[in-house]
């Protein structure tokens, strides 16, 4: 069953790269950790590639998990030519203080980005080859749906890549789904797909979250669109079946379906 698991390097190979240069990341259970391995792939391949938010991000810093790049924390024009002169790769995003954030004590100060304002995003789309953006939040939860406001995508967005983490899959919903208070009517309708008095997540769950306008296809109207199904590495036997399946059925409604593991990519 291995074998039918893609690395990220698979991954890319069957997304349409080429045609589609802005790439919003929507979801949950492992945007960043795509966001950073696409990142290294395409500034590998000298391509000049901007990753940044629409929303919040922790601000990078060195790790084996993190390719070296400029970090920009600011909105200027200028200086992203200048950032882009020394490092194909180049991180943005706005600091973001104890003070004006919910940032808890413990992880320290100016550790989390926001987002640049939508008008300098639109501004500089035209200087990197690449634009990489994380397009909303899951508070390290492995599977969500969008509350009211989001997904924001970032301004001329080609493709959205949304994705699940399976580690979800027979687990509680409450404690593993991210925005079921803030989207009250799209839960109720979810919760005829779980299983048991606790509501566990079933595959029925996810392709809903896949496939439901008020799921991971929102606001991807006239947009190439994609669903990864990440932490593929955790399931069982019987639970990668459940998902092979569950991934034939998405590709049979018309969407790209990619069963991957992302885990140590970036080592």
């Amino acid at each position: 069953m291995k074998s039918h698991i893609l690395t990220s390097e698979e991954l890319f190979s069957r997304l349409p790269l080429s045609e589609n240069k802005i790439i919003t990341i929507v979801g949950a259970g492992g945007k960043t950790t795509l966001l950073y391995a696409l990142a290294k792939k395409l500034a590998a391949n000298s391509q000049k590639v901007l990753a940044t938010t629409t929303t919040h991000i922790m601000r990078p810093t060195y790790s084996p998990k993190i390719p070296s790049g400029f970090i920009l924390e600011q909105e200027n024009v200028s200086e992203l030519h200048h950032a882009f002169s020394t490092s194909n790769l180049v991180y943005l995003g706005i600091p973001m203080t104890l003070a004006n954030s919910c940032i808890n004590q413990k992880e320290g100060y100016q550790t989390k980005w926001q987002s640049p304002s939508l008008d300098f995003l639109e501004k500089i789309r035209s200087v990197p080859d690449y634009i990489l953006c994380e397009g909303d939040g899951s508070r390290r939860l492995p599977v969500k749906i969008p509350r009211k406001k989001e997904p924001v995508l970032y301004p001329g967005t080609e493709m959205v890549i949304g994705i699940i983490g399976l580690s979800c899959l027979g687990q509680p919903v409450k404690n593993n789904l991210f925005g079921w208070k803030e989207n009250p009517s799209f839960f109720q309708t979810l919760l005829s797909s779980t299983e048991g008095t606790e509501h566990r997540i079933t595959t029925d769950t996810l392709f809903q979250i896949a496939l439901s306008p008020e799921g991971l296809q929102k606001s991807t109207e006239n947009r190439v669109f994609h669903v990864v199904l990440n932490q593929a590495d955790t399931l069982s036997y019987n639970r990668m079946t459940d998902i092979e399946l569950l991934s034939q059925k998405i590709r049979d409604n018309g969407i790209p379906c990619h069963i991957v593991s992302l885990k140590n990519q970036n080592r």
